[in-house]
């Protein structure tokens, strides 16, 4: 073991007593010790060799490195590892089912790959960890936090309080600015024994890039289109991106609409292994997804920054962003599949008024060059608002929005999500937009893209489990028997509202519903006992159907804990 690793290594902690060790615990059951395999000595936090212990930290730092991670940020996912796990690949709570370096309960590991087969495998609890980091780092971000609720969120979940929060400040944030120099020191020697002595600037370089704006042309900076290009795909063992097509040239008959690039090698090695793809510039992303893999960042000045082929994404529409972070995995996506293209980033920007502008140009001297007239895009331009007429994957994105959101037509009918905006996506855009408040035009401008980007924020935040509506609710028959009663273009959002509504007003089953009316923007719902009844103001914004139902779901079980504090006070002995 390294010098370096001497302050990283854990102490043993202490073991649990046996009247403690619960029948779902994965305390008890046997290590796997064969050849080659990282185990530790026991169950106990801390319990692995030193040697252990270091390999274990040089697969965490890989895995954060291979998703685009800064040092720090590599930093605070070995912290939040040091308090779960003391480094221990085969660490296990024995009064819940946590398990491995993070300490995940069997929960929230199956959403993260983690299963029985792999639980304690170190490469596939790293990859989890790491990917847990970064959806509670985005989850901070969006609700305007600072890093110390991202442990908070590891240990509490998104909307419950558990101590997390103090638990951060005491037991992980300490150790952040430590860690960060460790990986620093750590990355210098890696890249070092490879690249001689010009790797630890890069390192230095590509952590500024990461941290600081990129809007080249709003912030003063003097960033060109070769810098932006690694900023965007990071430089790897000496190997540089390089330009594989041109803006503007002959493609299919069209003008080429953007700047593609990849490592230099061709479609071997690294262009092969889904490399991490950073934001060009800092602001906000507006779409994500579609039939390219597609990522659209909207700077300052309101042009789009469109990042096209991606193989997997890692933002969400409405999520605030700064240039070097990451945004996704290089890949070559198209309608045809994830392997339509060879391997490469498709860079295209559009000027504030829609119009494709060449990157390079951008970049390097601040000038507008615009694509010939029919110059190719893969996504429909719509200057940021869809009305009736419009078409293409931004439409197809609303539609599939407002289903997911059980928004009706005006015949009560879910929408054809064909990416063609006609008069049933108009007729359930208004109905969506009076059920929020929102001016009832029938047009997706920023207002109304924006509340459906909340609206999603907030339902991936909701603790997820089964919904209204599905069989393993305890409270669907109720819900569907007052889905029943309302009329259709109702969202799936609001029924469930008001099944919540009737529900505290005594009205906890379909045997106790008597009829439920909407007039003047109210639902009045009315129970077969005398008294039992309430109504519902349905001109403000319902929750989510996620937050809806778990809410319900908590009345009826006992809420799990996510880590518990039982093992820090006892495995840990502090």
């Amino acid at each position: 073991m390294a010098d370096i690793y001497q302050d990283m290594v854990q102490p043993r902690g202490a073991a649990y007593s046996s009247d403690r060790i619960k029948s779902w615990s994965h305390y008890r059951e046997p290590i796997d010790q064969s050849d080659g395999r990282l185990h530790g000595n026991s169950r106990r936090w801390g319990d692995a060799t030193p040697e252990v212990q270091s390999r274990v930290i040089d697969t965490i730092i890989e895995s954060a490195r291979e998703k685009g991670l800064t040092p720090r940020e590599t930093a605070h996912v070995l912290a939040i590892a040091r308090v779960e796990s003391g480094f221990n690949p085969d660490a296990a709570a024995g009064t819940t089912s946590a398990s491995g370096l993070g300490q995940f309960i069997d929960k929230t590991g199956n959403h993260y790959h983690l299963n029985n087969r792999n639980r304690f495998d170190v490469g596939a609890q790293s990859d989890a960890l790491v990917d847990h980091y970064i959806d509670n780092r985005t989850l901070a971000h969006k609700r305007g936090q600072g890093e110390e609720y991202i442990y908070k969120y590891h240990h509490d979940g998104p909307t419950r309080d558990y101590g997390g929060l103090a638990l951060s400040e005491k037991k992980v944030m300490p150790y952040v600015d430590k860690y960060e120099r460790f990986v620093e020191q750590r990355l210098g020697l890696t890249h070092g024994q490879s690249q001689g002595s010009h790797a630890a600037p890069a390192v230095a370089a590509a952590t500024h890039a990461q941290a600081k704006p990129a809007a080249a042309h709003a912030e003063g900076q003097t960033r060109n289109f070769e810098q932006t290009m690694q900023v965007m795909l990071p430089p790897q063992n000496g190997v540089k991106p390089h330009i594989t097509g041109e803006f503007g040239e002959h493609r299919a008959h069209k003008p080429h609409g953007g700047t593609d690039f990849n490592y230099v090698g061709g479609q071997h090695g690294r262009n092969l292994q889904h490399p991490t793809v950073n934001a060009p510039i800092s602001g906000t992303v507006t779409f994500v997804g579609g039939d390219y893999g597609t990522v659209k960042i909207r700077d300052a000045q309101g042009n789009s920054h469109e990042i096209l082929h991606l193989q997997s994404t890692q933002v969400k529409e409405g999520q605030p962003i700064k240039a070097g972070e990451p945004i996704g995995t290089m890949g070559g996506r198209g309608p045809g599949g994830a392997g339509q293209y060879a391997q490469h980033v498709h860079y295209q920007l559009k000027d504030p008024h829609g119009k494709l502008i060449s990157p390079q140009d951008f970049w390097d001297h601040g000038k507008l060059k615009e694509t010939g007239k029919g110059g190719h895009s893969h996504d429909a331009d719509h200057n940021g608002v869809l009305r009736q007429g419009a078409k293409g994957e931004e439409v197809t994105a609303l539609q599939k929005e407002l289903n997911r959101l059980g928004v009706r037509d005006g015949q009560g009918n879910p929408l054809s999500e064909d990416g063609k905006f006609g008069a049933n996506t108009r007729d359930a855009l208004i109905a969506y937009q009076k059920q929020h408040g929102l001016s009832a035009d029938g047009v997706a401008g920023p207002a109304t893209l924006g509340k459906l980007a909340e609206g999603r924020s907030h339902a991936e935040a909701a603790p997820k489990g089964p919904q209204l509506g599905d069989k393993a609710h305890p409270d669907t028959p109720l819900h569907n028997a007052i889905r029943g009663h309302m009329p259709g273009m109702i969202s799936n959002e609001m029924s469930a509202h008001v099944t919540a509504q009737a529900k505290a007003a005594g009205i906890d089953s379909p045997e106790k519903l008597q009829g439920v009316t909407v007039q003047d923007g109210k639902a009045f719902v009315v129970g077969t006992v005398p008294g039992f009844r309430t109504a519902v103001d349905m001109t403000q914004a319902a929750p989510s159907l996620q937050e809806t139902s778990a809410a319900m779901l908590a009345k009826h079980e006992p809420s799990q804990q996510h880590v518990q504090d039982e093992q820090q006070r006892v495995a840990m002995g502090r």
